[in-house]
């Protein structure tokens, strides 16, 4: 969601200065995604790259979290407003997640 709010205001540029390498090297679907929306990789590519991952996740939880996850990239590929991120990315949780948040 912050990121969301920075690609707002400063441009999908800015988020390079963001990215986490560390996190890349392990495979966090986020940070996979990142580099392709901040290229301007078709939506439907990185849906797809991404799928695929989540896939071959067998934890539930994870994929879970991977989902909520591909979910953000796309939607800051696309500018949507931070609140309405928010509330996609609690609607992958249950009530005791949605709680901490709030």
């Amino acid at each position: 969601v912050t990121l969301s709010d920075k690609a707002r205001r400063e441009g999908i540029l800015s988020l390079e200065a963001e990215r986490d390498f560390a996190l890349f090297a392990e495979d966090d679907i986020f940070e996979y995604a990142l580099p392709l929306v901040i290229d301007g990789e078709k939506p439907e590519y990185i849906s797809s790259l991404l799928d695929n991952m989540i896939e071959s996740e067998h934890d539930p939880w994870k994929r879970k979290l991977m989902r909520a996850k591909k979910t953000a990239a796309l939607s800051i590929q696309t500018g949507e407003n931070s609140r309405v991120i928010t509330l996609k990315l609690l609607s992958y949780f249950d009530s005791h997640v949605r709680d901490l948040v709030k």
